[in-house]
């Protein structure tokens, strides 16, 4: 960073460089570049640019997703219906993966996208879902850049549930599926339906506040954690 630093045009320079050894003009790529130029105090570039990328999106990129869904491959089949009563219900719409992408960076970076630029993350555990090194990441990348989490319990897991996960979750009110039609003589669709429902209320909660930290855009929230 200190070559820029030092020139008369830092961020001229900057955008020089980057434009002739990066060769792409990904989302990454654009995210790598404004954190450099906050590095070096370009706070007034970096807004140009973070404008610019908002207007473009509005005209040529598909609504972001506002809710980002993390879940553990052994239980998409229930995570789908979750999925489902959830768009109806709300009107959200629901980002997870569900197998179409392929896998290694590609995948790594679409994960990143749609937690950096959700407005809420719902995290299904279940055990399998607590001893996952990915699903672990997700919902580290997901503290990380202060996004809120609802855990939803899929199936019967020790709570808080043991390792890394327990120290993020071990404060938040978690929404119980697996307990479902266990009390009340309802029976389990019943209870289930208004679990989600209740789910549903606090997710719309969220996507609608724009003041809390789920609000902030993914540059001011790395500016936060930076600082």
């Amino acid at each position: 960073m200190e070559q820029f630093e030092d020139t008369l045009e830092p961020s001229l320079a900057l955008f020089r460089d980057w434009l002739s050894s990066s060769g792409s003009n990904t989302k990454l790529s654009v995210e790598m570049l404004t954190a450099c130029l906050e590095e070096i105090k370009r706070h007034a570039v970096v807004e140009v640019i973070v404008v610019a990328e908002a207007v473009e999106e509005d005209f040529d990129a598909p609504a972001t997703p506002q809710v980002f869904i993390s879940y553990h491959w052994d239980s998409q089949e229930e995570v789908l219906l979750l999925r489902a009563e959830i768009e109806r219900r709300s009107g959200l719409s629901c980002w997870m993966d569900v197998g179409q992408m392929g896998g290694g960076d590609y995948l790594y970076n679409q994960i990143y996208r749609g937690i950096s630029q959700c407005r809420v993350v719902v995290a299904c555990v279940t055990p399998r879902y607590v001893v996952s090194d990915s699903c672990c990441k997700e919902v580290s990348l997901s503290d990380l850049l202060r996004k809120p989490v609802i855990p939803v319990v899929m199936e019967r897991t020790p709570w808080p549930p043991p390792g890394a996960m327990g120290v993020i979750f071990s404060p938040l009110i978690y929404v119980d599926l697996a307990g479902c039609g266990g009390h009340g003589g309802r029976g389990r669709g019943a209870d289930w339906k208004e679990k989600v429902h209740d789910l549903a209320s606090r997710l719309l909660s969220y996507s609608s506040s724009t003041s809390s930290a789920g609000g902030r855009s993914s540059q001011q929230r790395m500016r936060y954690t930076l600082l």
